[in-house]
C-alpha cells in the first residue's frame, strides 16, 4: 500500500510540475518480497537497479516508437 500511495503522490506532483503522470508496475516489489526482501534496503536496491538500467539503456529505449509502447 505504501508503494501505491507514493506512486499516487508522485503522479500528483508530476501534474503540478508539468510532467506526465505514469503507471508503474509493482512486479519488482512482488519479486523482492517473495524472494525474502523485507527491509528498506532491499526496496532501495531494487529502485536503484531499475534506475541504473533506465540510464544505461535509455538511449536505446528512446528509439522505440510510442505506438509500440502503447
Amino acid at each position: 500500500n505504501k508503494e501505491l500511495a507514493a506512486q499516487g503522490f508522485g503522479n500528483i506532483a508530476a501534474g503540478f510540475l508539468g510532467g506526465i503522470p505514469g503507471c508503474g508496475t509493482t512486479m519488482p516489489s512482488i519479486v523482492n518480497v517473495s524472494s525474502g526482501g523485507r527491509t528498506l534496503i532491499s526496496g532501495v536496491f531494487c529502485g536503484l537497479l531499475l534506475l541504473a538500467l533506465l540510464l544505461g539503456v535509455g538511449k536505446i529505449a528512446s528509439l522505440i516508437p510510442l505506438s509500440v509502447l502503447a
